[in-house]
């Protein structure tokens, strides 16, 4: 994934409009390539966002992922996929 790096501090950071759960997401987060300084900047901000100690907010994440609910489905033959029962953003 490639995003402006002030448009990622902006939208991870403790008061920036992410859900706790994309914030969780980030403990995945691994540089791969490019500049090293980079890379331990990025990590020190997932640090920073993830690990700080506040409480993981389950009942946003359970609201979340109810609401997600509705809206995948899985492919019908109705809807051309790349992968036999696969998932679709949209409801058939």
């Amino acid at each position: 994934m490639a995003v402006v790096f002030d448009a990622f501090r902006r939208y991870y950071a403790p008061d920036g409009p992410a859900w706790a759960y994309e914030r969780q997401a980030l403990v995945q987060l691994r540089p791969v390539a490019g500049d090293a300084g980079l890379g331990q900047e990025i990590e020190a901000l997932r640090d920073q966002y993830v690990y700080n100690g506040d409480p993981f907010d389950v009942t946003a994440m359970r609201g979340m992922r109810n609401a997600s609910y509705g809206t995948w489905s899985l492919v019908g033959p109705s809807m051309p996929s790349t992968a036999p029962a696969g998932w679709s953003m949209w409801n058939t």
